[in-house]
This record gives structure tokens, sequence and C-alpha cells, in this order.
């Protein structure tokens, strides 16, 4: 599969999650196949830190739609505007990437250790205070596959992190079906290296809040 086809991919797999979550709650199937998306994300944006030609603009791009999809995803996952509650995964990845640049400028002798040490802190204290999606998991999913270099090591590290989150949600008398996120290995590992068809990232970025908004508005048509 192509950087693309995993992309669109993962966007079909977000959509069937979140018509789950939103429209469908007592269908626990479609938040079971959803739980693929997000390593699928986080190998992504690996795969794109390693080969993107220019970081600022990359850091910008999430950053933006982080922010310009807030209000939609609060208004449909906490019930009002509040960047202090559950935040969008936009937040994660931008965070997510930041500590990949600090780790592999630390990496490359680049940043000194204090520096190093700060700028890790920040980004779990951000993610961790905004209640991010998906959390410090998805923090150290992101910098887990960045760190393993084969596929292998990568399956390692998506069971291991599985095994211990749903562990903890269990030991704090929850439930979870995060589980079947070690899935999301299927693709990946049919994952070719190459691009693909070129599209415009706007649109694909832009696809998180506006079907959000849309299934937003059909929940309240439905109500």
């Amino acid at each position: 599969m192509t950087n693309l086809q995993l992309k669109i991919l993962a966007v079909t797999l977000m959509t069937v999650d979140h018509i789950g979550a939103i429209l469908f709650p007592q269908m626990i199937i479609l938040r079971i196949i959803g739980r693929m998306a997000f390593p699928i994300f986080a190998f992504l944006l690996v795969e794109g830190f390693r080969h993107t030609k220019n970081m600022k603009r990359y850091l910008i791009r999430l950053g933006f739609f982080a922010l310009i999809s807030e209000p939609v995803f609060d208004i449909c996952f906490n019930g009002r505007v509040s960047i202090l509650n559950r935040s969008n995964i936009f937040f994660t990845l931008f965070y997510g990437l930041i500590l990949l640049l600090v780790v592999e400028l630390y990496r490359n002798e680049k940043l000194p250790f204090l520096q190093a040490f700060v700028g890790t802190v920040a980004c779990v204290f951000m993610v961790v205070g905004m209640d991010a999606d998906y959390g410090l998991y998805g923090l150290f999913m992101i910098l887990g596959l960045y760190m393993a270099k084969s596929f292998k090591a990568q399956a390692i590290v998506l069971a291991a992190l599985n095994v211990g989150y749903v562990l903890i949600l269990l030991i704090g008398g929850y439930t979870t079906v995060q589980v079947w996120s070690i899935l999301a290995l299927l693709p990946i590992a049919f994952y070719n290296g190459k691009l693909g068809k070129k599209v415009k990232q706007f649109s694909m970025y832009m696809y998180y809040p506006m079907h959000l908004l849309l299934l937003f508005v059909i929940s309240r048509v439905m109500s």
C-alpha cells in the first residue's frame, strides 16, 4: 500500500469510529473497527517526520488544524467548547511531532540533555493537561513507532502499548476496545514506502472537522 492508500484507509476507519461514537454508540463493532485508525495515523506521522522537507510547515499545518477543529470536536464529544476538556487528535499529533523533533535533535547532539528533557516534559504536560485524544498512550505510540526501525519492532511496540493500556484500564475498573488496534499492523505490513498519487494536504486535513460537523448535524436531526 502507498502512503496515500494508508491515509485513505485511516480516514475511513476514523469515520466509522466517529459514526459509532456520535450516531450509534450501541453498535460496538463500529468502535472496534475504528480502533485501527490511530496507529495508522501515528505510523504516517513518523513517516512524514522522516521524509518531510519542511518541518516548520508540517508543524504549522498540524497546529492550525488542531485549533480550527477543536470547537467542532468539543461540541461533538464534550457538549460545549472548552480546550481544557478532551481535545482533538491533531493536538496529539502536533505534540508527538515536536517530541520526535526533540529526540532527533538530541540524538544528533544538536540539543543539550537539559533542553531535550524540558522539551519532552513539556510535550507530556501539554498532552496530559489538554487531555488530548489518546493521551500518553498516543504520544508513546508515536515515539515507539519512531524508535522502532523494523516492522517486527513496531509490532512489539504496538502490542506492548496495547496490553499495558488495557491492563491499566481494567485495573481501574474500565472496559476498552482499544486492544483491537493491534489489527492496524495488517495494513501497515503492506506499506511499500511510496507516496502514491499526490493530493492536496489541505483537503485531507480539512476532512476531519468537516466530517465531525456533518455527523453532529445528523445527530441533531435524529434526536
